[in-house]
């Protein structure tokens, strides 16, 4: 596998593989999800902001997309600039558990520190080509094979504390671990 730095390896998927791909982009999650694309493709990140449950896109057009943990999902909402304070909101869920710290599953990634404003600020100056779908999630794609892979975490499957750089990791919710991928 690529770590997070490299660009992704291609290759061939199993039909089981790729018939589970087109289950999840055909769901009622994914059908949103699309939408969300045909409202955001093409434009342009001019800024970025986080919190521990989500982060926020602002676009050269003057519009904003938040993507945020609502439950154990990531949803999104879109709108002009000026952020209002509600979107804003969203990104600071309390009850979201804190990604920073290790995770003990075997999932990309897993192993690092998750820095959520050093990965999205990655998308800066970037214009938005595509959404990959999952079940609970989706991934924002950017030209040349970059994404900001978006993982939704379930409580309990983070190191120890001691490993965590904050005491915030033991955080009651499910957590939201974004990484720079591409």
């Amino acid at each position: 596998m690529a770590r997070h730095d490299e660009k992704p390896e291609k290759g061939d998927l199993p039909t089981a593989e790729i018939e589970k791909a087109m289950a999840q982009i055909s769901s009622p999650y994914g059908q949103r999800v699309r939408a969300l694309l045909e409202e955001i493709e093409g434009k342009v990140v001019a800024r970025t902001s986080t919190g521990r449950s989500g982060y926020c896109l602002e676009f050269t057009d003057g519009s904003w997309v938040v993507c945020y943990l609502a439950e154990s999902l990531l949803d999104w909402r879109t709108g002009p600039l000026p952020l209002p304070q509600g979107a804003r909101d969203l990104m600071h869920n309390s009850s979201a558990g804190d990604a920073r710290g290790p995770l003990t599953i075997d999932r990309p990634y897993a192993s690092e520190v998750c820095d959520l404003e050093f990965q999205v600020a990655h998308a800066i100056g970037q214009s938005v080509s595509g959404i990959a779908v999952g079940d609970n999630s989706f991934n924002l794609c950017f030209p040349d094979g970059h994404e900001l892979d978006a993982t939704v975490v379930s409580p309990g499957s983070y190191l120890s504390s001691a490993s965590c750089p904050t005491t915030a990791c033991s955080g009651p919710g499910p957590r939201l671990v974004v990484s720079w991928a591409g």
